[in-house]
């Protein structure tokens, strides 16, 4: 695999016959990435596709031994047991034009996958659910720097959150902006979690 950072972004190039979620977790270990999200485009040679039947709990599998387009391969990154675990779904599409879904088991590339990776600069988890059986995701409560939420809005306003606090203003000539510009006109709207 051939990799390339910019920032926070890193473009990843798989090889032929490389597996692909072994291949990723080495990188993200390697560069000790414990949160991010991702999308990819490419091919397999191999897919296993499951199916988590919520009635037994348990993960059905299928897989396909032959020549397939990834259409799309989409996905996250967080912590299970202090390691980088790797939730992705995927689509793929056969010679015959049928496409194929489902969580990403594990897949051999042929000939190239391209995948887009932003890695979150923080750390996301993983814990069991007892109801559902999974392992669910949980954000942290606690920000360390502010975040904006551009597309969050609330009657025109929009919502910032730093350090447990929610402040909220109005939108200025019709653009959310970065939300440094908007910052004098902040109100505090409610506090902690």
């Amino acid at each position: 695999m051939q990799s390339q950072q910019f920032g926070n972004e890193h473009v990843l190039v798989f090889d032929t016959g490389e597996k692909v979620l072994e291949t990723l977790n080495t990188y993200l270990t390697q560069r000790n990435i414990t949160g991010a999200k991702f999308t990819a485009i490419g091919g397999f040679s191999q897919v296993q596709l499951e199916y988590f039947n919520v009635q037994t709990k348990q993960d059905e599998h299928r897989d396909f031994n032959e020549q397939v387009e990834v259409i799309s391969l989409i996905g996250n990154v967080a912590l299970v047991g202090g390691k980088p675990y790797v939730h992705a779904h995927v689509s793929v599409g056969t010679r015959d034009y049928q496409a194929h879904d489902g969580h990403l088991g594990e897949a051999t590339v042929q000939p190239t996958l391209e995948l887009f990776l932003t890695d979150l600069t923080g750390d996301l988890t993983r814990e069991e659910n007892r109801n559902t059986g999974l392992e669910a995701l949980q954000p942290l409560r606690e920000r360390a720097s502010t975040v904006w939420y551009g597309n969050r809005t609330l009657g025109g306003a929009y919502v910032l959150e730093q350090h447990g606090q929610s402040r909220a203003g109005s939108r200025q000539g019709g653009r959310t902006g970065s939300g440094s510009e908007h910052s004098r006109s902040l109100q505090t709207t409610g506090g902690g979690d």
